[in-house]
């Protein structure tokens, strides 16, 4: 090889040499400025992470392209080295056979002590300058290979270094931006004047600060109340047994049948619940019959609206009488009675009374006293919304006139 062609080759390579650490530099100088922005906890511009994320994605795929490029040159430029020699820079066998011959020649040269002729002699130089040509292409081609190996071997170790730098910043990135936040924080909070903030500014910041402290809270705060809302409604699921308020229980007149007419009086939420009755109802076979209870509805407040249920998903009427259960069978809310979702609506009017009839059926004959009438209700009002449950205890049955 000239060394011609070698310095050119040289200079090629330091030309890239320098644009790549052209490009390295830039890539450095871009990553710092934007880690210094977000360590000082700002917000870099635009401009700044665009041609960050840009030199740095050129730079990556320059250096992958370049080293491609490389390897399959120097390889391509090998195996041409091997595959097609020069001939007329390698030695052949006859040029081996030769030298030996010569250096057979100059060693009986020398033992004979003879002199050689000016045509014998310039032909012996001609042999050993061709004998040291061959052996100064051979330290030729061993000093590229070397030299191309070396070449290989340190863009190798570079590409390392890259890539292990690279996972480095990418690794530790986030850290250390989120230190630099935490840092800036505590040197604000601690040491407004080293970043240039004056009292004014400092006791806005402080002012921000507490606000966003105080809109934390308030979703706090919003939260629990929300909560405390579906445990008050769960609370309100349950719905509430209405206290018995004992009015009278018998009446002071004589007459036996009259006292069987005693009454109770029950009232919640606005609600007056007022026991008229329970009687046998005409429809009589030879083991059961049915029995009809009787109670007036009065509201004490305006806009009411209430729902009886006497069998439905969501509640149901029912005597018991010495452990055993009896559902109803029919309502009857003034005007309105049976549909087919099991419970009857009407609406109240205040301090006027509504009869409400509930009728079980398949009672057996002896029933002449109720242990307990369950019934249940649903409020509709301005004032409250909710099941009611409603019992009435220790009830007589009297037979219809």
């Amino acid at each position: 090889m000239s060394t011609v062609k070698r310095e050119e080759i040289s200079l090629y390579q330091e030309a890239k040499a320098s644009l790549s650490s052209l490009f390295w530099q830039t890539a450095q100088v871009f990553t710092s400025l934007l880690v210094i922005f977000l360590f000082a906890g700002g917000s870099p511009p635009g401009w700044l992470v665009t041609t960050s994320f840009v030199v740095g994605t050129v730079f990556v795929f320059w250096k992958e392209n370049k080293r491609t490029k490389d390897g399959s040159g120097e390889h391509k430029q090998i195996n041409n080295n091997e595959q097609k020699p020069n001939k007329s820079m390698v030695p052949t066998y006859e040029s081996y056979k030769q030298r030996k011959a010569n250096e057979v020649l100059r060693r009986s040269m020398a033992e004979k002590e003879t002199t050689i002729d000016d045509q014998s002699g310039a032909q012996f130089n001609i042999n050993a300058n061709y004998v040291e040509q061959t052996d100064s292409v051979s330290s030729e081609q061993s000093y590229a290979k070397q030299t191309n190996m070396d070449r290989e071997s340190k863009i190798q170790k570079w590409q390392n270094y890259l890539n292990f730098a690279l996972i480095i910043i990418i690794a530790t990135a986030p850290l250390f931006v989120f230190g630099g936040y935490k840092i800036r924080e505590f040197i604000v909070a601690n040491f407004p004047t080293l970043v240039g903030f004056n009292s004014e500014n400092y006791l806005n910041i402080q002012v921000e600060a507490l606000q966003d402290k105080l809109k934390e809270l308030e979703i706090e705060n919003n939260k629990l109340e929300k909560k405390n809302q579906e445990l008050i409604a769960a609370i309100n699921s349950t719905p509430p047994v209405a206290n018995l308020a004992v009015i009278e229980r018998n009446s002071t007149d004589n007459n036996p049948k009259n006292n069987q007419l005693s009454y109770e009086i029950v009232e919640y939420k606005g609600i007056i619940y007022q026991f008229k009755s329970c009687q046998k109802s005409p429809n009589i076979n030879l083991i059961t019959q049915s029995i009809s209870c009787a109670i007036l509805i009065t509201t004490t407040k305006e806009n009411v609206q209430l729902s009886l249920y006497y069998n439905s998903s969501y509640g149901r009427s029912r005597l018991l009488e010495q452990g055993k259960e009896y559902v109803a069978t029919k309502v009857e809310f003034g005007t309105f009675s049976n549909n087919r979702n099991g419970v009857v609506k009407n609406r109240l009017i205040k301090d006027v009374p509504i009869e409400a009839i509930i009728t079980f059926d398949g009672v057996p004959l002896e029933v002449n006293q109720i242990d307990m009438l369950q019934f249940r209700s649903y409020l509709n009002s301005s004032y409250y919304t909710g099941y009611i449950n409603t019992e009435l205890r220790d009830l007589s049955v009297i037979t219809e006139n």
